[in-house]
């Protein structure tokens, strides 16, 4: 399982009186994972909204999800991620979803880990300290992808499509790469490519995403 942590500092929810993380979590009693989850982690059904049949929705289903965009933004090169000791904690309601879930997935047994996408908007050094330090207590994985740019092959100054929170569709399909390499090389998870019934879905979907936007890699 792996959890995007970006999603502990919603500033929109930060600003927002009684907001439904301060009662996450409190009763976990778990038994189908992504039905129980989905009812009780709202995170995830939020997430899955574009599974639903809306034929206005930019989400189409062969998608799965994505929105393509081919903007390219030009932005300064940052230093966002610049060292200091200093610890930019979530809300504690938001800790204790995140150690309850954390329980949840090992009761299942799960592999959990926590990844950050590249984000010079909502994401520092400060905040990598203190869900470093979080993720140390639970013994859960911590790949910040913030410290990898040169190792994905992406550049900072034109690998997003605003102002530094979304990436290019380039830039996503490589950290796709990326990350599908990364998890081959560090986790005992079966291949499926080649087997169709998985595969035969999969790549149908990814045949009429790329002729529906005129997609030639």
């Amino acid at each position: 399982v792996m959890l995007d942590v970006d999603a502990l500092y919603p500033d929109n929810v930060i600003r927002r009186k009684n907001n439904f993380f301060e009662n996450l979590f409190e009763k976990v009693d778990p038994s189908i994972f992504e039905k129980d989850v989905e009812t009780r982690f709202p995170i995830f059904t939020y997430h899955n909204s574009w599974k639903l049949d809306n034929t206005k929705s930019k989400r189409r289903k062969y998608s799965h999800g994505y929105i393509f965009n081919k903007t390219v933004v030009k932005i300064p090169k940052s230093d966002y991620m610049e060292y200091t000791d200093e610890k930019d904690y979530p809300i504690p309601s938001n800790i204790v979803a995140l150690k309850n879930f954390a329980e949840y997935c090992k009761q299942e047994d799960l592999e959990l880990v926590f990844v950050e996408m590249p984000s010079l908007t909502s994401w520092n050094h400060a905040r990598h300290n203190a869900v470093s330090e979080i993720s140390e207590e639970l013994g859960v994985e911590l790949l910040d992808l913030n410290f990898s740019y040169d190792e994905i092959g992406i550049d900072q100054t034109n690998c997003f499509r605003d102002k530094g929170n979304h990436l290019t569709y380039e830039a996503a399909a490589k950290t796709t790469v990326y990350l599908g390499n990364y998890i081959k090389e560090n986790y005992d998870l079966e291949d499926h490519r080649n087997d169709e019934r998985y595969s035969v879905r999969w790549n149908s979907d990814a045949g009429i995403f790329k002729k529906y936007y005129k997609i030639e890699k």
